[in-house]
């Protein structure tokens, strides 16, 4: 599953973080069999950090670590789209070199871009 929150600032920043819950979520359905074992919870944001204040940032970082999320910072959603064979992919630019990268995904939950509070 991949998690994206947009370009900060925009509303609801700080809020909008649900990579633990469904990482949660993820753990119960594959203890009942729902879920495949290498499903993974990844995140995605073109930001430098996930939460602007370094000490919540750093405990969320710490709790993904734990939880095995991937946490990929610097990578802003280009598009969303199918493949030739059907799989949902969603193409993504580095903000720092300009390089995308192309991420196969079976769910998305994408926080779309908006003003701030």
């Amino acid at each position: 599953m991949l998690n994206y929150s947009p370009a900060a600032p925009y509303k609801g920043e700080g809020s909008d973080f649900y990579s633990l819950i469904y990482e949660s979520f993820l753990r119960q359905d594959k203890q009942h069999g729902l879920s495949h074992n290498s499903a993974k919870i990844q995140y995605f944001t073109p930001n430098k950090n996930i939460f602007a204040m370094p000490y919540a940032n750093e405990v969320a970082l710490e709790e993904c670590r734990k939880r095995d999320i991937d946490v990929c910072l610097g990578h802003e959603l280009i598009k969303v789209h199918f493949n030739s064979v059907g799989e949902k992919i969603a193409t993504f630019k580095d903000v720092d070199t300009g390089a995308t990268l192309e991420h196969a995904f079976t769910h998305t939950n994408i926080t779309s871009p908006s003003k701030p509070w």
